[in-house]
């Protein structure tokens, strides 16, 4: 293919090339010389003192927590005159005359199935609250939910005077 003395004259500079390349690559990654620049302390760039911020910085956060709720998540300590102390600078506060709510836990209610008994009639339900599979008959309470209805497609609870459905 390549048997000319053209072709030899511009493969083997290409190939002493490569091969030099490859050598200098692996010389230099094992070689374990430290020839890093050294700066000394007298330079001046890197001496240079930052000027550091002199001013104290107050968060407000009375704020209501939007996902919550359930009003400021961070309480801080007050004084006597109704002001809050925030890393020694007192900050004045609004007083806000608010009733707690009692705050009613999510009930995650999943209808997984039915099974009827044909003789006597009665049904059951298979569910899962809050991820905790349970068997509930009509008129059951699990909770604080009472099951009144319990059909093939859907069952009709009560939580208080809360009404229920939950579809298959």
């Amino acid at each position: 293919m390549f048997k000319s003395k053209k072709s030899i004259f511009i493969l083997l500079p290409l190939n002493l090339f490569v091969w030099g390349y490859l050598g200098f690559k692996l010389y230099t990654t094992f070689n374990d010389s430290n020839d890093l620049p050294t700066f000394s302390e007298s330079n001046p760039i890197l001496n240079k003192k930052r000027n550091t911020d002199t001013l104290n910085y107050v968060l407000k956060l009375d704020y209501d927590d939007p996902f919550l709720k359930s009003g400021p998540k961070n309480q801080n300590s007050s004084t006597q005159n109704g002001s809050t102390r925030l890393n020694g600078n007192s900050v004045n506060k609004k007083k806000e005359n608010k009733i707690a709510k009692p705050i009613t836990p999510a009930l995650e209610i999943k209808y997984l199935g039915i099974v009827q008994n044909k003789n006597s009639g009665a049904t059951t339900a298979l569910i899962s609250i809050n991820g905790v599979s349970q068997i509930v008959k009509t008129g059951q309470s699990i909770n604080g939910v009472t099951f009144k209805t319990i059909d093939k497609n859907q069952i009709i609870a009560f939580a208080g005077k809360e009404k229920i459905v939950v579809v298959k």
